[in-house]
């Protein structure tokens, strides 16, 4: 009987894939986060090839404002994870999980791992363009570091640093509470450079009136040793003095009239005002 029926066609295929288990390795290191941005997370995979990750949290985290994420596409090979972290997350040590998977979804054993949020950049309030300082209203903090562009600031060590040239740049802060424990503010980014002008007091001024010149926005090494001139309105030199601080009073007998004034800082750059004598 064996014309009734028809024998199986060869078949062979060249896209098949044989897969083992995913196996994570145990250590699992975090950057520091702050909310409202990112806390960097980095592995390795010691078996397995994977396509997918998912991250779940404890729940001391889950109350603090964390997400848990779920299973998301594993861009290539990559092995660092950028986890967001939600505005309003407090500073505190937290853990969670990270578990991975396969197209086939064949999963890896979830593996923990800790992660610390610092202290909210909220703390940092600026005042005047050139200070910074740290809000301790909650009386907790005992020391303090300040940091810029990521480097310790040397001798900053009050609750607020003046930087004479203005806020520019990245700030933070190392606070110490009263168990010795040390705590790392979010950075805070300012741009806040001090705007450089001369002006005199009082303007006008009478014949015969000592009047004060006034330099602000300037550093001590700036002002210190330049020079402070006074010219008429051709531009005669009728009075000149070395500055010495941000203040300069000059006591001189004037005409009623127009009057210009120039300092000449250390660097050679010149900054002008202009003042009235009058009756």
């Amino acid at each position: 009987a064996s014309g009734n029926y028809m024998p199986p066609l060869p078949y062979e295929t060249f896209d098949g894939k044989i897969y083992s288990e995913i196996r994570l390795n145990p250590t699992i290191n975090t950057t520091l986060g702050c909310d409202g941005s990112d806390f960097t997370l980095s592995f390795s995979i010691a078996a397995g090839e994977a396509s997918k990750y998912s991250i779940k949290f404890d729940s001391t985290a889950l109350t603090a404002g964390m997400k848990n994420l779920a299973y998301t596409t594993l861009a290539g090979a990559a092995t660092t994870l950028s986890v967001p972290v939600p505005i309003g997350v407090k500073q505190g040590v937290y853990h969670g999980w990270l578990q991975l998977s396969n197209e086939y979804g064949v999963e890896s054993s979830a593996v923990e791992f800790e992660f610390t949020i610092n202290l909210s950049s909220d703390l940092i309030v600026s005042k005047f363009g050139d200070v910074v300082i740290c809000d301790n209203s909650s009386k907790k903090f005992t020391k303090y570091q300040w940091y810029k562009n990521n480097q310790p600031i040397l001798g900053a060590n009050k609750q607020f640093y003046y930087d004479e040239k203005g806020l520019v740049g990245v700030y933070a802060v190392k606070v110490t509470l009263a168990d010795g424990k040390e705590l790392l503010t979010c950075p805070k980014t300012f741009n806040l450079s001090k705007v450089k002008k001369v002006s005199s007091q009082p303007n006008p001024c009478k014949p015969k009136e000592a009047f004060i010149v006034t330099a602000s926005g300037f550093s001590d090494a700036e002002l210190n040793g330049s020079k402070l001139v006074i010219l008429d309105i051709n531009g005669k030199e009728i009075h000149q003095i070395i500055v010495e601080n941000a203040t300069s009073t000059i006591d001189i007998d004037l005409q009623e009239g127009v009057y210009l004034g120039r300092i000449t800082t250390t660097d050679g750059r010149d900054y002008s005002f202009k003042f009235m004598v009058v009756k």
